[in-house]
């Protein structure tokens, strides 16, 4: 039986990330060679656009909208070099990078000057291959006939059921950075955590206890030709996880 593997990650909030950890997933790549590859959302934080991290900036005094597209690029040449050709690249859009939407449309732009650029563009993501879903709350790649891939809507305590329950079919968020499933009969729902540092300056606005109930994971879809698929979520502890009886 011949799959199609995808490895899913989802909200490493660059330049944010947990740079070890997302080194581990390119490891992975290189090792099983996915046919498909989708950021699920949040890949960067725009922690400069935020209005909500107003009062937190003295945190991050030197971090500017340019500096931290920098470091995004870096992050992505690191996966993409992982990643065999013709590989299936998704980059589908979160609530962060919707930031940039919510910033242009308040029309005050010209303190960002040229660095006021979509994270489309930025990231060079056409150049790069990734086909791009700009609207976090409606866009999705589906996977086989039955799997949707979505960054997420919805942050209750059980993310993963709630979907399920609105969506009425099997889905893999992001979004509440936990890792959760809620399998009901023949449709399940998979919340694959984050990849960022918990130890960043740039989660502070969020408390120590939020902080605490968040984990580190990924996922492997697998999809055969009938449009049947099979998830496997990945989580990490001490900054370590297994695939395949490796231990990254």
């Amino acid at each position: 039986m011949k799959l199609e593997r995808y490895v899913i990650i989802s909200d490493m909030h660059a330049p944010f990330q947990d740079k070890a950890l997302v080194g581990k997933v390119a490891r992975l790549m290189l090792d099983v060679r996915p046919e498909g590859f989708i950021i699920n959302g949040d890949g960067v934080d725009l922690y400069s656009l935020a209005r909500f991290n107003a009062d937190s900036l003295d945190l991050l005094r030197d971090l500017t909208l340019e500096k931290e597209y920098r470091l995004a690029n870096a992050m992505m040449d690191d996966l993409d070099s992982a990643l065999p050709k013709g590989c299936k690249k998704h980059y589908l859009y979160g609530n962060h990078e919707d930031r940039y939407r919510r910033e242009k449309e308040r029309g005050d732009r010209g303190k960002y000057g040229a660095a006021l650029r979509s994270p489309e563009d930025a990231l060079r993501l056409a150049e790069r291959g990734y086909e791009i879903g700009p609207d976090y709350k409606e866009d999705f790649v589906l996977l086989g006939d039955h799997l949707e891939v979505t960054h997420g809507i919805y942050t209750t305590v059980q993310a993963a059921k709630r979907h399920l329950d609105e969506f009425q079919g099997s889905v893999v968020i992001g979004h509440t950075h936990r890792l959760q499933m809620f399998v009901n009969g023949k449709r399940g729902a998979w919340n694959v955590g984050f990849l960022g540092d918990m130890k960043s300056a740039g989660f502070r606005y969020v408390s120590r206890t939020q902080r605490d109930k968040w984990t580190q994971s990924l996922g492997v879809a697998s999809v055969n030709g009938n449009g049947d698929f099979w998830m496997e979520p990945i989580q990490v502890h001490d900054g370590r996880f297994i695939y395949n009886g490796k231990v990254y």
